[in-house]
C-alpha cells in the first residue's frame, strides 16, 4: 500500500508498549502535518466494518472514538476497560466512557499543542490523551464490536493488571492540566 500511496508511512520499531507506541505515532503524525490521526490496533480486534461509521462522523466532529459496546474477548477484558475508566475518573475527575479504546480518529489540532507535554515514560499515554480529549473537547462515540484477538498477545497480562493500574493511577493523578490543557 505504501508503494502505491506515498502518503502512507510504514514504521517498524521495537515493541515499547501500547501507550508509548501511540504517543510516537501521534507525534509523527503531527510532525508530518497530517490533518487527521487514525489509531487502530493491529491485532484484529478492531472490526474494520465500523470504520465507515467513524469516518462519517468526522464530517461534523473533530474527535471520534469507538465505544466497545460488545466484546468477544471475554469478561475479564471488559472488566479491565471499565476499571480503567473508573481509575481515570477518580485520578482526574474526568469521565471517559472507554479510555483505552484503540479505535479512534482525531484532528491534528486536537493534539498538536498537548502531545509534547505528555511525558515519554507515561505508561498508557493514549489514556491520558482520552482524558485530555474528554476534558477540553467533545468526543463523538460510535458503538463498535470488539472481536477476539487474531494476532499478537496482550502487552498487559490480567495477572499484572493491578501493578499497571497503580502506575496508571499515580501518573494520571500526578499529571496536572492548566486551563489550556498543558502540563
Amino acid at each position: 500500500m505504501a508503494t502505491k500511496n506515498p502518503e502512507i508511512l510504514v514504521v517498524n520499531k521495537a515493541n515499547s508498549g501500547h501507550g508509548q507506541s501511540c504517543l510516537m505515532g501521534y507525534k509523527m503524525a503531527i510532525e508530518k502535518n497530517a490533518e487527521w490521526i487514525f489509531q487502530i490496533d493491529s491485532d484484529g480486534q478492531c472490526d474494520t466494518n465500523y470504520f465507515e461509521a467513524l469516518l462519517k462522523q468526522t464530517e461534523t466532529n473533530d474527535i471520534v472514538y469507538g465505544f466497545r459496546k460488545t466484546r468477544e474477548d471475554g469478561f475479564k477484558r471488559y472488566l479491565i476497560s471499565r476499571v480503567v475508566s473508573l481509575y481515570s475518573f477518580v485520578a482526574t475527575g474526568v469521565w471517559v466512557r472507554d479510555a483505552n479504546v484503540p479505535y479512534r480518529i482525531m484532528r491534528n489540532k486536537t493534539l498538536a499543542n498537548f502531545i509534547n507535554t505528555v511525558p515519554n515514560d507515561f505508561n498508557l499515554a493514549n489514556i491520558l490523551v482520552s482524558v485530555y480529549h474528554s476534558k477540553f473537547f467533545k468526543i463523538k462515540w460510535v458503538n463498535i464490536n470488539f472481536k477476539n484477538r487474531s494476532g499478537g498477545t496482550p502487552s498487559v497480562k490480567v495477572s499484572a493488571f493491578s501493578k499497571h493500574g497503580r502506575l496508571l493511577f499515580k501518573q494520571l493523578s500526578d499529571f496536572k492540566f492548566n486551563e489550556n490543557g498543558y502540563h
